[in-house]
């Protein structure tokens, strides 16, 4: 990519992010640690916090101006369940409060925190997946609970922003849309032109099918699980975004759902990711 200079580092290693942010006037940390599965919390949270306070080390040492931390909507629900229940929530609890913390004693922290991110040129894909598992009618159930949702494009403009014009200390809630997952999901069926999925299952029946899947498939040492309990966590637990502020600090101006959608799934059909659908439902994408 033009003007791009690539890296490869860990954020365990010091050594390997002392070079690129000794020069570097911002640091945006966009990678922190995700739980694939959800088994041995404890040792992940070891890890998530470790690799976080490496790279707060690194940042404050070298004098960096602004540090813009993506943290994640779970970081807000004070639900006790949902720190108790879900790996996923405490781990990103426990990063959110640690930027909180090394702010407090000089990080130039801006902590941002997006919606779910949708959008083309997911290539994985990550939060796509559900669009492209409901495109492709494999997706035949669902778990309601709230969810908030952002178009990855709007969302680097924001981080960007955040840079420009955040104010360190603050926290910029991000969301292009608020809804049930149910009408999510719906809105996801109808514009690929396929049933939306109906079968609705209680979050502990699913909860300990998922239990059960990770830790088969963890012994197996399959990548990923068939399925995540962090997936189920989200919707579950899932909470509103208030932007706000971003809109106020930032300029946030987050493009319509129907339009991310739209042009997600266009990206998916032209890289195989979704099969061919109803010929009515093929519309040319609008990219901004």
């Amino acid at each position: 990519m033009e003007g791009m200079h690539f890296v490869h580092g860990d954020f365990s290693d010091p050594e390997a992010l002392r070079p690129v942010v000794s020069s570097a006037d911002a640091v945006f940390h966009c990678g922190a640690y995700y739980p694939v599965y959800s088994v041995d919390r404890k040792a992940q949270e070891r890890k998530a916090l470790a690799d976080l306070q490496t790279v707060i080390d690194v940042v404050m040492k070298a004098g960096v101006e602004k540090f813009i931390f993506t943290s994640s909507p779970m970081a807000l629900v004070t639900e006790p369940a949902a720190l108790q229940r879900s790996t996923y929530h405490s781990i990103k609890v426990r990063l959110h409060e640690r930027v909180l913390q090394m702010t407090d004693r000089g990080l130039p922290a801006v902590i941002v925190i997006p919606g779910a991110c949708f959008g083309p040129d997911d290539w994985k894909p990550t939060t796509g997946r559900v669009i492209v598992e409901i495109a492709n009618r494999r997706l035949r159930f669902i778990l309601e609970g709230k969810m908030s949702a952002v178009d990855v494009r709007d969302m680097a403009v924001a981080q960007v922003r955040a840079m420009d014009a955040g104010t360190i200390g603050s926290m910029y809630q991000m969301a292009g849309w608020n809804g049930m997952y149910s009408e999510f999901a719906a809105l996801v069926a109808r514009i690929a032109g396929v049933p939306s999925p109906s079968i609705r299952v209680p979050y502990d029946l699913a909860k300990m099918i998922a239990t059960v899947d990770e830790w088969m498939e963890h012994a197996l040492d399959t990548r990923t699980p068939l399925l995540p309990q962090v997936g189920l966590d989200q919707v579950h637990f899932g909470t509103f975004l208030d932007s706000g502020l971003a809109v106020k600090d930032l300029g946030f101006h987050p493009r319509p759902l129907e339009q991310t959608i739209r042009d997600t799934v266009e990206y998916f059909l032209r890289t195989g990711f979704v099969k061919e659908l109803p010929r009515q439902t093929r519309q040319p994408a609008q990219y901004a």
